[in-house]
């Protein structure tokens, strides 16, 4: 993505209206729950059996207030796909 799609991004996030919010909230849910701790530290340290798999999963499963945090980006990944959809179905020329 491109700083000015990302920039066009972080505005209209800013703008989401509240029935928007609502709208995205189950999608965002969603990813929220299929994330787990391992998946994550997969990605993390791009590995699965490792010392720093073990680190990355001990890091993540104690370290205070991680769910929230996780929880609001899931939501703002929903919000910005939506805002990607939205924009792409702004810019589909009917056939």
């Amino acid at each position: 993505m491109d700083i000015q799609t990302e920039n066009e991004m972080l505005w209209a996030l800013k703008k989401l209206t509240v029935e928007e919010e609502g709208f995205c909230q189950p999608g965002g849910e969603y990813l929220y729950e299929s994330l787990t701790n391992a998946y994550l530290t997969q990605k993390l340290s791009d590995t699965d059996k490792s010392d720093e798999y073990e680190a990355w999963l001990l890091a993540l499963e104690t370290t205070d207030g991680f769910d929230e945090v996780l929880y609001d980006v899931t939501q703002k990944v929903e919000q910005i796909l939506y805002l990607m959809q939205c924009r792409d179905a702004y810019y589909e020329v009917p056939a």
